[in-house]
């Protein structure tokens, strides 16, 4: 079965949330569990908007490492030349005849911008190809940097593993749609791209977010169990529209941790900045016209929960709904299903997360032993939705 290229006004939920962070990301903050059930919305209590600070999350591109460079001082990358030895770098030509102009953009396509609470931003998917001088090898790991600039200088610089198919991507969000901005990408043994300039259109609005607008409920239903349902404010389409749930989950107080592996000084650490590790985002079913639900079933466990809707008419809109925080306290019934997904990072010291095949409009996590999380088939792999999917090719 084919992947295919998702039209860019279904922008990453992380790099939304991220350009969102002083209202839905404090929101999703911790500050104590809800108990038992509510017919009705839970709202948080307002934060302070000027001590909340931007929230990264890892890229499912594998990145190298390396946070993206902003902002830094030089008017533009080195002009030092890159050896291409192996073979050559380029922008990839399925991005480029995607007919969308805010991914690969260039100076005669203006791309519109993002409507994010009245405020106008910019985002732009950067996508680049190896190919090989040797038709036999696949470039897979190859680091990838790109690099975006303006006038004031270096605005985004980033370095990613080439993939199974030698390809690579990145989406940039950017504050100024006023300025030019130019951009190339790298690669070691394979040169460089070619610089390719755009322009922002401001008054060509493709993407309006919402911060709040749809509401969310839950009902606890058993062990460990609980339907979430997220009401929107506009009709929605199920052949049309997405409905999804965020769940973030608070690492468990352990005194131990810090002596119990490589990777628990970064739950040492999300703990001390009262920070969540998020789960994959999860699909909800479009089951009405204003209704969307899906149940879910976790370890015991603190938890923030938000819904997303988006609604992919012209222009498309997203919305979000208050946060909800709940703790489950009871261990569910072992999972039968087949595991389609499962963490690197311990979410417990000891533990990792696995989520398990289930019917649409359901989604089953639990957390496993780290040495007894089970094989992941590589049908599933990286799927962490409701259908199985395998990819073919380059995006």
């Amino acid at each position: 079965m084919k992947r295919s290229h998702r039209s860019f006004v279904m922008l990453s939920l992380w790099v939304i949330l991220s350009m969102l962070a002083s209202t839905v990301m404090p929101a999703l903050a911790w500050n104590g569990p809800a108990a038992g059930s509510s017919a009705e919305p839970i709202r948080s209590s307002a934060q302070s908007e000027s001590a909340s600070q931007p929230t990264t999350f890892p890229s499912s591109a594998d990145p190298i490492p390396a946070a993206p460079e902003r902002g830094m001082a030089e008017a533009r990358p080195s002009s030092i030349p890159v050896a291409a030895t192996a073979g050559r770098l380029l922008f990839a030509p399925t991005i480029d005849a995607d007919g969308d102009p805010a991914s690969n953009p260039v100076i005669n396509a203006p791309v519109p911008v993002i409507d994010l609470r009245g405020k106008r931003y910019g985002v732009v998917a950067l996508a680049a190809l190896l190919e090989s001088a040797d038709p036999k090898s696949v470039p897979v790991g190859v680091p990838v940097t790109f690099q975006l600039w303006n006038t004031q200088g270096v605005q985004f610089k980033q370095t990613l593993r080439s993939d199974a198919w030698g390809a690579t991507q990145v989406e940039v969000p950017l504050d100024d749609v006023a300025d030019e901005y130019s951009y190339q990408a790298s690669a070691p043994g394979y040169g460089e791209t070619e610089v390719r300039r755009f322009r922002f259109d401001p008054l060509r609005v493709s993407y309006v977010v919402h911060a709040d607008g749809a509401q969310l409920w839950y009902q606890r239903q058993g062990t460990g169990q609980m339907l979430l349902t997220v009401q929107s404010p506009v009709p929605l389409q199920a052949d049309r529209d997405q409905a999804t749930l965020i769940i973030v989950r608070r690492p468990a107080t352990d005194p131990t941790l810090a002596q119990t592996g490589p990777l628990q000084p970064i739950l040492n650490a999300v703990n001390e900045a009262g920070m969540e590790l998020p789960f994959p985002t999860v699909a909800m079913r479009i089951v009405g016209a204003y209704t969307a639900t899906v149940q879910v079933q976790l370890p015991p466990g603190d938890y923030s929960f938000l819904g997303s809707l988006t609604v992919n008419a012209t222009p498309a809109e997203q919305f979000y709904s208050q946060p909800i925080r709940l703790t489950i306290e009871e261990q569910a019934a072992w999972p039968t299903g087949e595991a389609i997904w499962a963490s690197d990072l311990e979410y417990e010291s000891g533990r990792a997360l696995v989520q398990y095949h289930a019917p649409a409009g359901q989604a089953i996590f639990d957390l496993i032993k780290v040495d007894q999380v089970p094989t992941i088939n590589a049908d599933w792999e990286g799927q962490n939705q409701f259908v199985k999917n395998s990819r073919t090719g380059t995006f």
